[in-house]
């Protein structure tokens, strides 16, 4: 046990002098080992230290450049409270040294601990250069692998660390031990690109000093199996934990107002967290293909879920959206294909595009509360979806909104002014507009006469329809409004029609002859017609035609080729 390293507690460092080897001298004993040791970056010396010592305690003073330079037969070395500074390459291949606890230094060199390949865990005050790691933002001195260094030596590993993004992008190569397994940190920020790449790290702790984890934290950091944060956190940044693939729980008290962009993302193996009550936004891809989530609690305090928030959670069986919520994005919850349960927020007003698509064990949703509008893809390719209930404030739904659902049972509010459902089919209220034909297996339909438009996906895939027959008076057929109507052999189209949507017929195989009611000139006044094929189509004509072409009449109320 020393009370400080060299020749005595100074704070300015004498070069040699302060060497730990210094009190040993430059004379050879029995049992002594030659050491030669660095000081103020090229200078050097030797010393003779005693080959059996392994252990020693140092109460203060500061430990400047190189000071246990090359001491590779040191185990441990205790560090007290009452040491202040540790130096540039202050224990430079100490490579027995296992663990070391510095937790209350005020600053650290760069290169400090390089090395130091046997390290297994440490005891940190904070990460990088010194406690105010905000005057590090941006700069190496704020990540984990400045205290190591950019030298490589035996069993270390080669880690490219993010360490500013102004103006762009810059990353540098440390070489840390590769058996480092444990950190515990006991303050200052966690400041950008801190752990980025630690990939070897399994546990991280915290003290209730952190209170600002920043962005990409601790990006990559594969191994890691478990974080605690024991504080009140008031910011978490974004892609902080993106790739933590291993991490299976993450316990921290907050008073942050937000989960950040991509703060989760790709963390696979994470089964439960509670995000706190203090949280008023989850960003976008906050928790993207957290694919080990069968729960989440999101608290009344949370009010908006930006897009692709919970994307690919494909775990998560029940979702519960507190009233407080009033906003969700675009593919928030798609592709979470285990969900078979949502309760929605009653403040709730859109189901924004692909939010619920390819929620593939959803067997039924309840519309209700003051939902008003469904947009495209919001439940599209719902596998299982078979039974929907629409409140009475929904007044729009997107075409493409239950496209590729089994729906057998849809319920439409009473009280709903924009829409009714009859006979397995949505209408506008006023029944001029089918909006959404959803019996699978049906093979033959009459569109009711009052409908003048057809809308856009309607009969999208019905491939058990052969036959359908429409009003006199249609004038709109939307896009892909027939599509992939596989078994559909024949169609009546009436002169009526304006517009024929995009790839309206395409796909429909057994479909060889599209009987148009009206002439040639008629035909090519419609909107839309470019893609269909003129040979698969008949002109009506009364009497036997005088010129060459494609012309029908009817027959005992049969379309019949001329």
């Amino acid at each position: 046990t020393l009370p400080f390293v060299g020749l005595d507690a100074s704070t300015t460092n004498a070069g040699s002098s302060h060497l730990f080897g210094y009190i040993f001298g430059s004379n050879t004993y029995e049992g002594s080992s030659q050491t030669r040791q660095t000081y103020n970056g090229s200078n050097f010396t030797y010393y003779y230290l005693p080959s059996k010592l392994i252990s020693v305690t140092i109460l203060g003073g500061n430990i400047f450049y190189g000071a246990f330079w090359n001491c590779s037969k040191l185990r441990n070395i205790s560090i007290r409270s009452d040491v202040k500074s540790i130096g540039e390459k202050a224990f430079y291949n100490c490579n027995k040294l296992t663990s070391i606890d510095i937790s209350d230094v005020e600053s650290i060199g760069i290169s400090a601990f390089s090395g130091c390949s046997s390290l297994v865990n440490m005891r940190l005050p904070f990460v990088g250069y010194s406690t105010n790691n905000a005057s590090n933002e941006g700069s190496l001195g704020g990540v984990f692998g400045y205290i190591f260094g950019s030298d490589s030596y035996t069993n270390s590993t080669a880690v490219s660390q993010l360490y500013s993004q102004s103006p762009q992008n810059a990353y540098r190569t440390f070489y840390i031990p590769a058996d480092l397994e444990t950190i515990f940190i006991a303050g200052g920020k966690i400041g950008l690109g801190a752990f980025y790449n630690c990939s070897f790290l399994k546990s991280i702790e915290f003290t209730s000093q952190t209170k600002s984890i920043c962005d990409y934290a601790f990006y990559n950091c594969s191994s890691l199996i478990s974080l605690v944060f024991d504080g009140n956190l008031t910011r978490i940044g974004r892609n902080c934990f993106e790739s933590c693939s291993s991490l299976t729980e993450i316990v921290f008290d907050g008073i942050f107002s937000e989960v950040s962009f991509d703060s989760f993302k790709n963390c696979t193996a994470l089964k439960d967290i509670v995000i706190p009550d203090s949280v008023q936004r989850i960003r976008s891809n906050a928790f993207y293909c957290c694919s080990s989530f069968k729960t989440v609690v999101i608290p009344d305090s949370v009010n908006q879920i930006d897009e692709y928030a919970f994307y690919r959670c494909s775990s998560l069986e029940k979702l519960n959206l507190p009233d407080s919520v009033t906003s969700i994005g675009q593919y928030a919850f798609n592709g979470c294909r285990s969900l078979i349960q949502i309760e929605f927020s009653t403040n709730l007003t859109c189901i924004d595009v692909g939010t619920f698509g390819n929620c593939y064990s959803l067997n039924s949703i309840n519309l209700d509360g003051n939902i008003e509008r469904l947009e495209a893809g919001s439940f599209s390719n719902c596998s299982s979806l078979k039974e929907v209930t629409i409140g009475k404030n929904v007044n729009y739904i997107s075409p493409t909104a239950f496209l590729e659902c089994p729906l057998q049972n849809v319920v439409i509010d009473a009280e709903n002014n924009a829409f009714i459902d009859d006979s397995n089919t949505i209408f506008t209220k006023d029944m001029t507009s089918l909006v959404h034909f959803y019996d699978s297996s049906c093979i033959k339909y009459v569109v009711p006469d009052t409908v003048t438009s057809i809308g856009a996906y309607s009969f999208y895939y019905k491939d058990e329809l052969k036959n359908i027959i429409l009003p006199n008076n249609l004038q709109t057929i939307g896009d892909y409004a027939f599509f992939l109507c596989d078994k559909l052999e024949n169609i009546i189209l009436p002169n009526s029609l304006v517009s024929i949507g995009n790839n309206s017929l395409n796909h429909c195989y057994n479909l060889s002859k599209i009987f148009y009611c009206g002439s040639v000139i008629e035909w090519n006044q419609i909107d839309g017609t470019n893609d269909i094929n003129l040979n698969n189509v008949y002109f009506y004509s009364e009497s036997i035609p005088s010129d060459a072409g494609n012309y029908w009449h009817y027959v005992n109320g049969e379309a019949t080729l001329w």
